[in-house]
């Protein structure tokens, strides 16, 4: 069986999988980049509420070794989305872990409701 046969694009946007998930104060992005140091990753916030998250998946295989097939992609990755209207971009923070780029996104009117309600009422 040949593996080998590819495109082989520049830029490989449809290889960044991201899963999303709300919670009651915030969104969480998980991005999946295995194989991509944090030094290489960069997140940029763009006009009109977009994301821009870019990586470098850099070839660590040397001629020595005699791999008889590679499917890990080494390259420039890029993905851009929609954030959600309900967030606080300045509260944005990020986290990369075990190839795991983790990206909370706290919530603006939920955050601010929430916390008056637990405020004490006084009579």
């Amino acid at each position: 069986m040949d593996l080998s046969e590819s495109a082989n694009p520049e830029i490989f946007a449809d290889r960044m999988l991201i899963d999303w998930r709300e919670e009651p104060y915030e969104h969480v992005f998980e991005v999946s980049l295995p194989g991509v140091s944090p030094q290489n990753i960069q997140l940029r916030i763009m006009e009109e509420g977009k994301m821009e998250i870019s990586a470098q998946r850099v070839d660590m295989t040397t001629r020595e070794e005699s791999w008889r097939h590679v499917e890990s992609i080494r390259g420039f990755l890029l993905r851009r989305f929609t954030l959600p209207e309900d967030g606080m971009i300045s509260l944005l923070k990020t986290e990369v872990r075990d190839g795991i780029l983790k990206i909370t996104y706290p919530k603006m009117a939920r955050y601010s409701m929430l916390d008056l309600n637990r405020l004490p009422r006084t009579t």
